[in-house]
C-alpha cells in the first residue's frame, strides 16, 4: 500500500555469514521462509511475503552489520524505514532444516563518515561561528543595528544547533541507557532550532528589503529594539507553531517504540530519523527557503543597480570586487545554499560533499563578516581602550 521495498543483505540465493562477514551460498534442501511481520495499531499481525507483497533490494548498508529485532510498524512513516541503515538475511534455525529471516541493523555504527559529519565538521564550524558571534556581540558598532542584532540571534541558533548535534553523536556512542524522555526532548529541541533558524533567515532576508526600500531613512534606537522585539518574536512563536504539530504526529510513536525496544541507540536514532525526515519534508520549510531565495535575487539586483550608478568614480575591477563581495554576503545571510542542502538531502553519496558544505559556509561567514578592513580597525579600538 505505501508502495516501498526492504533490503536484503545478500542475494536471494545467499545468506549473511556473521562470523566471516560475507555473503554466501544458502544451504540445498533447506526452505526459507520470506515472510516479514507487520504490527498493527490494534494490537494484531500480519506476515508479508516477500518478492509478493514487499519487493526487495539487495543492499548490505556497512561491512559488520549487528544482530537487532524488530518489526515493520503501521504507525511509523515509511520515510523512517528507507533511511535506516538494516537489511533481512535468512538465518538457519538449529537443529531445523529452516530459514528465517534475520535483520541486521547498522543504525548506530559510528564509521567514518558519521563521525566527521556529526562531529569533526560541527567541532570545525564552531571554531568560526563562535568567534563570529563574539566578535558581534562585543562591538557595539555592529551590535547597534538592526541587522546586526539579528545576524547575532541568527548565528546564536546555528551554534546552538551544532553543540545539539554534538549531543546526539555523544548520545549514540554511550554504552548505558538514559530515560526515553530525555532523548525525545533532545530530538524535538534540535527540531525547534533548526526551524529557528529557518525563520531567522527569513527575518534577515525581509530586514535586507525593508532597508533596501527605506533608503535615507535612520530607525531611532526605540524603533530599532521595537522590531528586533517584534522580529525575535515572531522566530520563536514560529519555530515553537511548526514544532508542535511535528510534536503532535510523532511523540505516541517514539514513546512506543523506545518502550518495547530497550535499546537507548535505537530510541535516540529513531528520534533522530524521524524528526530529521519531517524537517526536509515540511513544505513550509521550502516555502520559506523559496521565499528567502527571492528576496537574495531582489535585494543583489537592487544593489548592482545602486553602486552600478556610482561605477563611473570607482575603478571597474575594484567595482566588481566589492560587487561580488557584497552578493556573496547577501547569499551566506539569506541561505539559498539551504535550499540545495534539502533539494540534494536523498542523494547519499554526496552527503559527504553537503555536510563540508556546512563547514565552508561558517569558515566564509568569519572571513567576510570578521576579517573585514572596518570590523578589525574596530577590534584594534577595543583591544588599545581595554589596554
Amino acid at each position: 500500500q505505501n508502495n516501498f521495498t526492504v533490503q536484503l543483505c545478500c542475494q536471494p540465493s545467499e545468506y549473511f555469514n556473521m562470523s566471516q562477514y560475507k555473503c554466501q551460498p544458502l544451504e540445498k534442501n533447506i526452505n526459507v521462509k520470506w515472510n516479514l511481520k507487520l504490527d498493527y495499531l490494534n494490537k494484531t499481525e500480519k506476515e508479508l511475503s516477500i518478492f509478493k507483497d514487499v519487493p526487495p533490494e539487495v543492499n548490505l548498508p556497512c561491512e559488520k552489520p549487528e544482530i537487532m529485532y524488530w518489526k515493520l510498524n503501521e504507525a511509523i512513516d515509511i520515510n523512517i524505514v528507507k533511511n535506516m541503515e538494516y537489511c533481512f538475511t535468512p538465518f538457519h534455525l538449529e537443529n531445523t532444516n529452516k530459514y528465517v529471516l534475520l535483520p541486521l541493523d547498522c543504525i548506530w555504527e559510528l564509521h567514518f563518515l558519521f563521525a566527521f559529519r556529526h562531529e569533526y565538521i560541527y567541532l570545525l564550524s564552531g571554531f568560526f561561528l563562535i568567534p563570529t558571534a563574539f566578535v558581534y556581540i562585543i562591538l557595539k558598532p555592529l551590535n547597534a543595528t538592526l541587522m546586526g542584532k539579528c545576524f547575532i540571534g541568527y548565528l546564536c541558533s546555528v551554534i546552538a544547533t551544532n553543540g545539539l548535534y554534538l549531543i546526539i553523536a555523544q548520545m549514540l556512542q554511550m554504552k548505558y541507557r538514559l530515560p526515553n524522555l530525555i532523548y525525545i526532548l533532545i530530538g524535538f529541541i534540535h527540531f525547534y532550532l533548526n526551524m529557528v533558524i529557518v525563520y531567522w533567515l527569513n527575518v534577515l532576508g525581509f530586514d535586507a528589503w525593508k532597508n533596501l526600500s527605506e533608503l535615507g531613512e535612520d530607525l531611532s534606537p526605540n524603533e530599532k529594539r521595537k522590531r528586533f522585539w517584534f522580529y525575535s518574536t515572531y522566530v520563536w512563536i514560529m519555530g515553537a507553531i511548526t514544532t508542535i504539530p511535528t510534536v503532535w504526529r510523532n511523540v505516541s510513536v517514539i514513546i512506543d517504540y523506545c518502550g518495547k525496544y530497550k535499546r537507548s541507540k535505537t530510541c535516540v536514532s529513531l528520534t533522530y530519523i524521524i524528526l530529521y525526515t519531517d524537517m526536509y519534508f515540511a513544505p513550509l520549510v521550502m516555502i520559506i527557503l523559496t521565499i528567502n531565495f527571492l528576496i537574495f535575487c531582489s535585494v543583489s539586483w537592487k544593489v548592482y543597480n545602486i553602486r552600478r550608478k556610482f561605477a563611473a568614480t570607482m575603478y571597474r575591477n575594484r567595482f566588481l570586487q566589492e560587487n561580488s563581495t557584497i552578493c556573496l554576503r547577501l547569499f551566506l545571510l539569506l541561505g539559498p545554499q539551504w535550499m540545495v542542502m534539502y533539494i540534494l538531502k536523498d542523494y547519499k553519496h554526496i552527503e559527504i560533499l553537503i555536510t563540508c558544505l556546512s563547514y565552508v559556509e561558517s569558515f566564509l561567514i568569519f572571513i567576510i563578516f570578521v576579517l573585514r578592513k572596518n570590523v578589525l580597525k574596530l577590534l584594534l579600538e577595543k583591544i588599545k581602550i581595554k589596554n
